[in-house]
């Protein structure tokens, strides 16, 4: 184990992601080859324990790049105290490297295929185009031939789409760490079977933002012509003036509320907990923020990384309650006083806990939207339930009632509780890469209902009371049917009132007393 792994507090610090990782990423290294632009993948991978980066540029002169590289991996050191190795290197230098990630021009493309035979690793290439990413999967006895005319169509777009820049970081992370862990006990063989077998996944499309799809090479020409015709821009300004409620700052609240303020939202923040040493590997605190409380901790980091990217405005208002809210009878009032007071245009509920549901109750009540997110067992697989108005299935409608197919294997954490009942639900481990997919699912859900007229798929979906997103970090087959119908890990899909399970013809929901036809029922 490395020596900056001694002391206690880094130790602390990887503790919740050492049951799905262990020590397998803590001597990997990285080479990021081309114009470094995504420091989010920099910080998914330190977040499993990666601590070690190279980077090859094609170009000799790419100040901002090379500055960019640094400064991430600089501002992690500094956020989680660690010692967080970086260096540029040239071709005709030897490298230590385990995987090849890239991204650029042609010339830079074909630049990666030699260091794939070179260095016989594997290598992710990709590109974003308008609101798609294309991931590449180059292996050493497989070195896919792509045209010219793509990259000098990629290159012609300018404008990206913030969200789909969040989903696709995010698919290269999962399948960069899933290759990373090969040929240890924490193997991942759903996507080792992917990247072995299929040279393309085209990540992301404006009629499904979480599209996660098989793409044969020879797709790519009618596809491209499709993707550079429909575009979608979101940037920093999108949520400018609206105001968005989140309750819990955890793993997935804390995230999501980046995410909306660097989309220039207020936010009202609500969370009765303090830092504690194994929050900031998977959140947005600090390690010298552990016992400071997360509302006063998550303004500091959210103002901070607004001002570093240039994007603080001092207009946007950041509001805190630092008090958890609870179903007594004070809390909920309190709760209905802050909506009363600041007015939010929608709220993101993402305590985890069995809160959300009395809380979304009172948010229904004051016709306020939202959306009730949260992980499953290691985070496998997550769902957040959209609720947009007081005519919309209610939270007690769908939770619970719904027919979704096969479910995964218990994991040990599962497993030790039919031994004692001391196990909690809440120290589940899991990395960044796996809660931040249902941030960003929450985020980019949140996105929609405030821009309906622009979104037409959640128009539908809303329109036939298909509110349920359940998506999975993993895929995983049970006696020959995949789990949750998720095939390729990445995927969301989507359920609804034409999914609900139970005896009779008909149940009746105990929370608003509508009356949900049953469609699958239970023998």
């Amino acid at each position: 184990m490395p020596a900056m792994l001694d002391q206690n507090n880094t130790l602390e610090l990887f503790s919740r992601i050492k049951p799905i990782v262990g020590d397998a990423l803590f001597n990997k290294q990285i080479m990021f080859v081309g114009d470094f632009k995504d420091p989010a993948l920099m910080e998914y991978f330190v977040s499993c324990g990666v601590t070690k980066y190279s980077q090859l540029f094609v170009e000799q002169k790419l100040d901002s790049s090379k500055e960019l590289f640094f400064s991430t991996a600089e501002k992690l050191s500094d956020r989680l105290e660690l010692n967080i190795q970086t260096k540029i290197v040239s071709q005709a230098q030897e490298q230590d490297t385990d995987l090849i990630i890239a991204t650029g021009d042609y010339q830079t493309y074909l630049l990666v295929k030699k260091l794939v035979v070179k260095y016989q690793k594997t290598a992710i290439f990709y590109l974003l185009i308008n609101s798609s990413g294309l991931v590449f999967f180059l292996l050493p006895n497989r070195l896919t031939e792509l045209p010219k005319s793509l990259f000098d169509e990629a290159f012609s777009q300018q404008d990206y789409d913030f969200l789909a820049k969040l989903h696709l970081n995010n698919i290269i992370a999962n399948y960069a760490k899933g290759l990373l862990l090969a040929k240890t006990k924490y193997i991942r063989e759903d996507i080792e079977n992917i990247v072995n077998n299929h040279e393309c996944l085209l990540v992301g499309h404006l009629s499904w933002p979480w599209t996660v799809q098989i793409l044969e090479i020879e797709a790519l020409p009618s596809l491209l012509r499709n993707l550079l015709v429909h575009k979608q821009t979101i940037n920093s300004s999108s949520l400018r003036g609206k105001t968005c409620l989140i309750v819990g700052l955890g793993s997935l609240g804390s995230v999501v509320a980046e995410n909306l303020a660097q989309l220039g939202a207020n936010l009202i923040l609500v969370d009765g907990e303090t830092v504690e040493a194994t929050n900031p590997i998977r959140q947005i605190y600090r390690l010298d923020q552990v016992a400071m409380p997360k509302v006063v901790a998550c303004v500091k980091q959210l103002t901070n990384c607004l001002k570093i990217n240039g994007d603080f405005d001092n207009e946007q208002k950041f509001f805190t309650y630092g008090k958890a809210i609870s179903a007594e009878n004070d809390s909920i009032l309190a709760l209905e006083q802050l909506i009363d007071k600041y007015s939010p245009d929608i709220a993101i509920l993402a305590t985890g806990t069995a809160t959300d549901r009395i809380i979304s109750q009172t948010l229904r009540e004051k016709e306020i939207p939202q959306i009730i997110v949260s992980c499953y067992a290691r985070a496998r697989f997550f769902e957040a339930i959209v609720i947009a108005n007081k005519t919309s299935p209610c939270f007690g409608c769908i939770r619970g009632h719904l027919y979704l197919g096969a479910t995964p294997s218990f994991t040990p954490e599962q497993r030790a509780r039919y031994v004692s009942s001391e196990h909690d639900l809440m120290a589940e481990p899991a990395t960044r890469v796996e809660t931040s997919r249902a941030s960003d699912l929450a985020t980019h859900l949140a996105w929609g209902l405030l821009n309906l007229a622009e979104t037409s798929w959640l128009e539908r979906a809303l329109a036939t009371d298909m509110t349920f997103f359940l998506g999975g970090n993993t895929s995983e087959k049970q006696k020959e049917q995949w789990v949750y119908d998720i095939k390729i890990p990445g995927e969301v899909k989507i359920f609804g009132l034409t999914d609900i399970t139970g005896r009779g013809n008909y149940i009746e929901c105990w929370d608003c007393g509508r009356k949900l036809d049953v469609v699958v029922e239970i023998s």
